[in-house]
């Protein structure tokens, strides 16, 4: 519940809000003469700082009070809690300042950082607070907002189908956050929304390679089987002749003795290999080998026992440092011996090797001589090259496949969801049939005759459908969006929907005073009853939409909490801006 709306400015007065209906009403004196507006009396603007408080956007209409460091502060409940939130118009605007009023202090509150939120803090503590949203419910992936669920509630344009915010609004954010308030199960909405995505998806690309720019890149599965089954035989044929290809006059028998050319290439060419591996791990062993250890270390133990030992006692290490490098030089000798065995043999590998491939270049060279080498290297490349187009073929057709597999799944599944929609709708449909009853009962009383408020399910989630009398009219249209506003207001549970709506004068514009009247003293029995005592309605009227009936009434007097005077200067902000 909203309970005050200030600034830190002395030309703005404080209004002050309580249960029940609240009236901002731009009136006009008896002096006034026929020039006289009650527009532009800044009742939009107070919905606007409102909502900044809230968590919402910075108003551009709010740049000049920026310049002047304007603050708005609004005092509100919060699950039992009051506290006040300030807003400041200028830098920084992505913080509130948050005081805790009264009440027991909420856990929420060790968040704040000096006194201060951070904006999008600020708005997951409105979703856990006003609608219970989960903690992750201003994240892309959950598709609720804290921030689109407050829109519903504070109305400041009145678009065509009430279960928007805006005309322009995605079908998947109003019917979410529309199923949340209904108490639908607005997870399957979302789910169902985010397949039709993908098989949006799907039509784009299916589309795509039908186009005569992408169909002969892509090809069909028929088309790609023949193509295949065609690459095959080919390539089996010239397999085929590459394996019977023969030298027809071939006396000395040159590919024989290339073949075996080869066979000496490759070993000898193994052998240097190894040759060269134990060559240069000798060299590193020996290296290792020619460096004493012991010098250092027994020059060092004889230094300290020179001091503590007997002469014979040195002798016996001069005896251990003898023995030591004689060992050392014969492991040296051995690894020297061992390294020249190898260096001798690495160079005949070598030298055996560039006779091998000398030979094996002169027979090929034979070989060639009448161009046949190149027929049967031709071959072999268009084996090689079928075989790589039979890959890749295989790999497009198990594309199609798993694609045609992935798009029926997701019908399927999108079959199973509508399946679990429909079977939630139907437990949930007394539930339903209660805002139905509501929103006929408040079409009724405006126009004598019934309005219908349905949920389908189709393929993007529950469809929320207001049908009232038929008629082109504007006020018509409005009706039907308060209709289904005080609905939510009075069946929507109090977890999903903090009771309190705000209305703009745009939902009365075109409306007729009889039904203006008729409306305003629907809220006012919502409001008042005994069992509705923290309900509230707060809304935005210029005096002459409100019929003189209505305006002198006790009740509707009582509600009113600031009069603007077109008189007052600025507005209900005390400046013009």
């Amino acid at each position: 519940m909203l309970i005050q709306l200030s600034a830190n400015k002395d030309v703005f007065v404080p209004i002050d809000f309580g249960p029940g209906l609240n009236v901002i009403l731009a009136d006009r004196t008896a002096e006034a003469s026929k020039t006289d507006s009650r527009n532009a009396r800044g009742k939009s603007s107070l919905l606007s700082a409102i909502n900044y408080c809230l968590g919402g956007n910075f108003p551009s209409e709010f740049e000049t009070l920026a310049e002047d460091d304007w603050e708005f502060r609004l005092t509100l409940t919060l699950d039992g809690v009051t506290v006040a939130v300030s807003r400041n118009c200028a830098s920084p605007r992505n913080r509130v300042n948050i005081e805790h009023l009264s009440g027991e202090a909420p856990a929420w509150l060790s968040l704040l950082e000096e006194g201060r939120l951070r904006n999008d803090t600020w708005k997951q503590v409105l979703g856990w607070k006003l609608f219970g949203l989960p903690d992750d419910s201003d994240d892309e992936t959950s598709r609720l907002s804290s921030r689109t669920l407050l829109t519903y509630l504070i109305r400041r344009v009145a678009p065509d189908d009430p279960t928007k915010i805006m005309a322009q609004q995605a079908a998947r954010s109003s019917r979410v956050h529309t199923s949340y308030l209904m108490g639908l199960d607005w997870q399957v909405t979302h789910q169902l929304a985010e397949l039709k995505n993908e098989q949006q998806v799907y039509k784009a690309i299916d589309t795509a390679a039908s186009s005569k720019f992408l169909s002969s890149a892509v090809g069909n599965e028929a088309d790609l089987l023949i193509e295949r089954q065609e690459a095959i035989l080919v390539r089996d044929r010239i397999a085929q002749e590459a394996r019977g290809f023969v030298l027809l006059d071939d006396p000395d028998d040159l590919i024989s003795q290339a073949d075996q050319l080869t066979v000496e290439v490759n070993g000898l060419r193994n052998d240097a290999y190894m040759a060269r591996q134990m060559v240069t791990l000798h060299e590193a062993s020996l290296e290792e080998s020619a460096q004493s250890a012991a010098d250092e270390t027994l020059t060092m133990l004889r230094a300290e026992m020179n001091g503590a030992f007997r002469e014979e006692a040195r002798a016996r290490l001069d005896e251990v440092e003898a023995f030591h490098n004689r060992i050392y030089e014969n492991r040296v000798g051995y690894l020297g011996q061992e390294l020249d065995e190898l260096r001798g043999r690495l160079a005949d590998y070598e030298r055996r090797l560039a006779v091998a491939l000398s030979r094996r270049t002169n027979v090929l060279g034979q070989i060639n001589a009448g161009r046949v080498l190149d027929e049967l290297l031709a071959l072999q490349r268009s084996h090689i090259e079928l075989e790589a187009h039979v890959r890749d073929l295989d790999l497009q057709i198990n594309a199609l496949r798993r694609w045609d597999r992935a798009r029926e799944e997701l019908n399927v599944k999108k079959g199973e969801l509508r399946v679990q929609a429909s079977e939630s709708l139907n437990e949930c449909q007394p539930d339903v049939d209660r805002f139905a009853s509501r929103f006929d009962s408040l079409i009724r009383s405006l126009y004598g005759r019934g309005g219908a408020l349905t949920v389908k399910v189709d393929d993007d989630g529950y469809k929320v459908t207001l049908k009232v009398p038929a008629s082109a009219s504007t006020g018509v249209s409005k009706m039907k969006l308060f209709s289904y506003d005080l609905t939510l207001l009075a069946e929507s549970e109090p977890r999903v929907h903090p009771k309190f709506l705000i209305h703009d004068s745009v939902v009365f514009d075109g409306v007729d005073t009889v039904q203006t009247q008729t409306a305003l003293e629907t809220v006012e029995g919502l409001v008042a009853a005994p069992e509705n005592t923290n309900f509230q309605y707060i809304v935005m009227l210029n005096s002459n939409e409100v019929p003189t009936a209505l305006s002198e009434s006790e009740w509707f007097l009582k509600g009113v909490r600031r009069r603007i005077l077109e008189t007052e200067v600025g507005g209900a902000f005390g400046l013009v801006f």
